[in-house]
């Protein structure tokens, strides 16, 4: 089953068009940006295991000097059966009454 993963990536900053230039052509990068601190280029990749995408961060931080931190977070994918069946607001009697007074 194919893992998908959202790295955040932390630069040194004369570094971080090269990085981002270098993940965009990892195979199984679906993009890659440039973004405002606290880190410096966000990822999504998507690989055949959790091996692979270790892998990837791996290649990254040995071919481009100056990467300080790659944070990867492991998307979670819920079927649709586990999540919680939403309210129906319309079956829902409001309550009685004013909900305002004016006083004259």
């Amino acid at each position: 089953m194919a893992r998908k993963a959202i790295l955040l990536v932390e630069v040194v900053s004369d570094k971080t068009a090269e990085a981002c230039h270098y993940l965009g052509k990892l195979e199984g990068v679906q993009s890659a940006y440039r973004v405002t601190p606290p880190y410096d280029i966000i990822a999504v990749l998507e690989a055949g295991s959790s091996k692979d995408i270790d892998d990837k961060v791996s290649l990254l931080k040995q071919h481009v000097d100056g990467v300080i931190r790659v944070v990867v977070c492991f998307a979670v994918d819920f079927e649709a059966t586990q999540l919680a069946t939403p309210i129906d607001r319309h079956a829902v009697e409001p309550p009685a009454g004013p909900f305002l007074t004016f006083v004259s």
